[in-house]
């Protein structure tokens, strides 16, 4: 995901429409990538400490909710920690 993100970057957008958000400037390029790294790395330490139960997943979320508020895909994250966990191994 970071690999498009980059892509996009590379085509300087001065508009950005997200398809379940506003449109919004190019800075949210930057702020997709650093979620999904932060989730990616989260994610994988997470499951790392604890082993690969679904509970890694719903504490990451939870954490992500404090610390993203405004991100609307929450509710998708203890998969994307799976995900990210299987990728890494």
């Amino acid at each position: 995901m970071a690999r498009i993100l980059d892509q996009l970057e590379t085509l300087k957008p001065r508009v950005i429409a997200p398809s379940r958000r506003s449109v919004t400037d190019a800075s949210e390029i930057g702020k997709e990538r650093a979620y999904l790294l932060d989730l990616q790395e989260r994610g994988v330490g997470t499951q790392a400490a604890r082993g690969a139960g679904g509970r890694c997943g719903k504490q990451v979320a939870a954490e992500f909710h404090i610390k993203y508020p405004d991100w609307q895909g929450a509710v998708y994250i203890p998969n994307e920690v799976k995900r990210v966990y299987e990728q890494a191994q």
